[in-house]
């Protein structure tokens, strides 16, 4: 190829999404028995895949439903009658002041981010640069790579903060956060993958006053939240306001095949997605709304990840946390507080590189995830860097028991080199 675009150049390095993913497709294909305490994807929960399955048997006996979900490209905004749908969910359940006009759905939230941080960040068009700012790191592992232009993530130190039990917590560095007129949007995951940190209504609260004080959106990544999934561990509220933007998905509800991402916004944000959507896909897949939108509209789908997702996760986060602290607390490890989502973010307090630690693990059978991946936009040094690992806690209570056993012991050799 005798020219390369820009678009190609950016997209020709390494990804660390990419690496990540192609790694851990390598470890899991072989011929070893692996514990996958790594990667994203929500458990499988018998009850709800049951669930889903009668829903599906409902929507197949139904031909018009049927055919029309798999044979009618749907609005560019999405299915009308499931924004509908989603839009009467928000007003009923979260008290939010929204219609099917603050509603618009994408290929998955991944999707939903990569329009949303190239619609509001990047050069603008007095050629200046406008920037997306996470309050504070580590963040999602997917968002490094989605803005077109390099260079438009923005990242903050957090302030950590020391707890009991071997515990501790990142928080918002109020006074070192910067937002002014180089900031494009800001964006926080709520609660957080990677380390389940959940910030609080009061700080959730301050942050929008602060972006609505420089006339600035706040993104608001809720794929594992309120009102749904609803994995949140603590008495925190789902959060939306003028001028904000919500991220919600059908993923985590164990639904990650049928790719549906939901846009609450104000309307002028809902319809460029929606202009978006129809030169990048035509239309949004239907199969996800026509799947859920009866459970939606009864409340039987709330009620469903409050019975049985919640618990689920709940059981075996406290199984993780109890078998992480009894095997590493005198070591040096520390746990961030578990706010939502099903992952574990571990600090080890000790001068243990995570990235040989993830190579050992992997080698005796073990898949977590190395830290170094999760600071999209951090300038600044941060030893936590090389210092964490996240562990995933949706898979099997066998899988969950026997990888942390061998975890703790693969650790305390490493740790008793140093």
């Amino acid at each position: 190829m005798a020219r390369r675009t820009e678009f190609f150049r950016r997209y020709d390095s390494s990804s660390g999404i990419q690496e990540l993913m192609v790694d851990l497709d390598l470890a899991l294909s072989g011929g070893k028995k692996m514990y996958m305490l790594g990667g994203g994807n929500p458990g499988r929960i018998p009850q709800m895949e049951d669930f889903f399955r009668a829903e599906m048997e409902t929507l197949m006996a139904d031909s018009d439903r049927f055919e029309r979900a798999l044979g009618i490209y749907d609005h560019p905004g999405g299915n009308v009658p499931f924004r509908s749908a989603v839009a009467s969910l928000l007003r009923s359940d979260c008290g939010w002041d929204i219609g099917p006009e603050n509603i618009a759905l994408t290929q998955g939230s991944q999707n939903a981010f990569f329009l949303l941080m190239n619609l509001l960040g990047g050069k603008t068009e007095d050629g200046a640069q406008a920037n997306i700012v996470f309050p504070m790191s580590p963040e999602y592992i997917g968002y490094e790579d989605v803005g077109i232009q390099a260079g438009t993530l923005k990242s903050f130190l957090p302030r950590v903060t020391l707890l009991d039990d071997a515990r501790f917590k990142y928080e918002i560095d109020f006074q070192g956060l910067r937002i002014d007129e180089s900031t494009g949007a800001v964006c926080v995951s709520r609660p957080c993958n990677p380390t389940g940190n959940n910030i609080s209504d009061e700080q959730i609260q301050k942050l929008y006053d602060i972006c609505s004080d420089q006339n600035v959106p706040l993104i608001i990544d809720a794929a594992y939240g309120l009102p749904f999934p609803g994995i949140v561990f603590d008495d925190s509220k789902p959060f939306y306001k003028p001028e904000c933007i919500v991220i919600l998905s059908l993923s985590k509800l164990g639904l990650p095949g049928l790719r549906t991402g939901i846009v609450v916004a104000p309307p002028d944000i809902v319809e460029k997605i929606e202009k978006l959507n129809s030169i990048f896909n035509l239309s949004c897949g239907g199969m996800g709304p026509a799947l859920t939108r009866r459970s939606m509209e009864s409340g039987e789908l709330l009620q469903k990840c409050r019975d049985l997702l919640l618990p689920h996760y709940e059981k075996r986060r406290d199984l993780a946390v109890n078998m992480l602290i009894s095997g590493l607390a005198d070591k040096g490890l520390r746990i961030h507080e578990s706010g939502g989502a099903f992952f574990l973010w571990l600090w080890f307090d000790a001068p243990l590189s995570t990235t040989e630690l993830y190579r050992k693990l992997k080698e005796s059978g073990v898949i977590v995830v190395p830290g170094k991946y999760y600071f999209p936009g951090l300038a600044e040094d941060f030893d936590h860097r090389d210092r964490c690992i996240r562990l995933s806690f949706s898979q099997d209570l066998d899988t969950i028991e026997k990888g942390i056993e061998i975890l703790v012991d693969v650790a305390n050799r490493e740790l008793e080199k140093l």
